[in-house]
């Protein structure tokens, strides 16, 4: 038993060894990511006016550090850790960047059963409305200045549309993030089983190629950050020990 468990301990630190050479990026591998944008999908700006913030909040980044403080000047903040699953918004909230406004819209649309579609959608402004033809839905942020700070400028927050049973955000890559844990753990999770789950806990429709995808995306990309996963080697060699 003591021979078996000295054995796996050394297997896993040299899996970890193999992890921490993976983190170091060339610098080549950091310009090319700091230059990509993969959440763009087409740009083209309809306005709707009938609400509008034009007071513009500065210095906010500090207010995000710890996810404590829930106001600024008056103006709510988005918490990205409480309020990442089923996001609110409000006008005048401020996301901490572009990317937590993105994620926020997109399970925004997940949750409610919606189809959203940025009709703008850089680093700087953002624009995203309901792609049903009467419904009315719409907000639009753009970003403070000197700020990576984003507020919401316009928003009109109600659907005026059937809730659907398929909506376009809910992928194989989100499904992928949410069930990283799952499938890491269970890899060989039978398909039928997850398709069931999936959509009792998120009250949508999948098909099976999107949680073959999935699956083919988790192992590709090791379950979740490489943090999390140079934590999770470390969590199976304390396991271990504990034999």
């Amino acid at each position: 038993m003591m021979g078996m468990r000295n054995q796996l301990g050394r297997i896993l630190i040299f899996l970890i060894d193999l992890l921490i050479m993976s983190f170091e990026l060339s610098d080549d591998d950091i310009l090319f990511e700091s230059n990509i944008d993969p959440d763009v999908e087409w740009r083209g700006l309809h306005f709707n006016n009938s609400i509008n913030v034009e007071q513009e909040t500065s210095e906010l980044g500090s207010q995000f550090s710890d996810g404590t403080q829930s106001t600024h000047h008056g103006h709510p903040i988005f918490n990205k850790r409480m309020d990442v699953e089923d996001p609110k918004f409000e006008l005048g909230m401020c996301f901490s960047d572009t990317a937590t406004l993105r994620q926020a819209i997109r399970q925004h649309a997940i949750v409610n059963g919606r189809d959203v579609t940025f009709t703008l959608n850089d680093r700087h402004k953002v624009q995203a409305k309901c792609k049903h033809e009467t419904c009315s839905w719409l907000i639009y942020a753009s970003k403070v200045q000197n700020e990576d700070t984003m507020q919401v400028k316009t928003f009109n927050g109600t659907h005026h549309c059937p809730r659907k049973q398929r909506v376009s955000h809910a992928n194989a890559k989100w499904l992928a993030d949410r069930y990283k844990d799952k499938i890491w753990t269970d890899p060989k999770w039978p398909v039928d089983s997850m398709l069931t789950i999936m959509q009792k806990e998120n009250k949508l429709l999948f098909n099976k190629s999107q949680l073959y995808r999935a699956k083919k995306k988790v192992e590709k990309i090791g379950c979740g950050t490489d943090g999390e996963q140079y934590a999770m080697l470390w969590s199976y060699v304390e396991e271990i020990r504990k034999f």
